[in-house]
């Protein structure tokens, strides 16, 4: 299992499940996984639960940087220049 669909399947959990109501060993059995292998992965399931939500920021400030370059790449590089101090 990738570390991609691990986190697929722990965001399903988690919308199915609050994640107070959730224990670790759920999360490992409900995505097929030892509770070892978890424990490999993550420090706990708040720990797991930051990851999932990380990815999901990251998707979203991707996306939205993404539309904005494909519809005005000029305006936003110039912020990128302002912003590193290079203009």
């Amino acid at each position: 299992m990738t570390n991609e669909e691990l986190l697929d399947r722990i965001h399903d959990l988690i919308l199915q499940t609050p994640l107070e109501k959730l224990s670790v060993r759920a999360i490992s059995d409900g995505c097929g996984i030892s509770a070892r292998y978890f424990y490999n992965h993550f420090h706990d399931k708040y720990d797991a639960a930051f990851f999932v939500y990380l990815r999901a920021l990251d998707g979203a400030v991707f996306g939205s940087l993404q539309q904005e370059v494909v519809r005005e790449p000029k305006p936003l590089f110039q912020k990128l220049i302002t912003a590193q101090g290079l203009s």
